[in-house]
């Protein structure tokens, strides 16, 4: 099984997404709750919440905006990323599952996609901005991993298995 991106980076990278959404969620809305739990219609009683309950004031929201822009930046992408979701999900209702459902099916994975690498690009202009070229060089190399074609992919797994086997020893 070829890994699609270094498991590591993509960690860091979601969990830190994840915190700075919880975080500044938690900062603006009085009662918020993870999309997975809002999702469940029965939530295990025994399940702690997510992150810890944050005061929900406007202020507390801004100062953690001022404190953290890389939070604010992902914030701001993860909130465009669930508008057009959201559109896109009530597009697939009416449609079905037709053509159309299927091929906006496509467009929500790609939507996604999209988000996943906008994040990554985030993450790594503020690495560069804070003198952390070895962490940006790392998350705009999933980028360009994300962005490969699988012909391209193939090549570069094909390329990184021929430079990490020994040489042919000759006689």
């Amino acid at each position: 099984m070829r890994p699609f991106m270094r498991p590591s980076v993509l960690l860091t990278s979601l969990l830190m997404a994840l915190a700075c959404r919880a975080t500044v969620a938690h900062a603006t809305e009085p009662d918020a709750v993870s999309d997975s739990v809002r999702a469940t219609p029965n939530p295990p009683a025994a399940a702690a919440p997510a992150v810890p309950a944050a005061p929900s004031t406007p202020a507390v929201a801004a100062r953690i905006r001022a404190r953290s822009p890389l939070a604010a930046e992902l914030d701001a992408v993860l909130a465009a990323e669930r508008a057009l979701l959201r559109r896109l999900e009530v597009e697939v209702r009416r449609v079905g599952s037709s053509e159309a459902g299927l091929a906006l099916q496509r467009q929500i994975a790609q939507v996604k996609q999209n988000t996943e690498i906008e994040l990554l690009r985030v993450q790594a202009r503020h690495a560069r901005r804070e003198g952390r070229t070895e962490l940006a060089e790392q998350l705009e190399a999933s980028v360009r991993e994300l962005l490969m074609t699988p012909e391209e992919r193939a090549a570069a797994e094909s390329a990184r298995h021929q430079a990490a086997a020994p040489p042919a020893q000759e006689r």
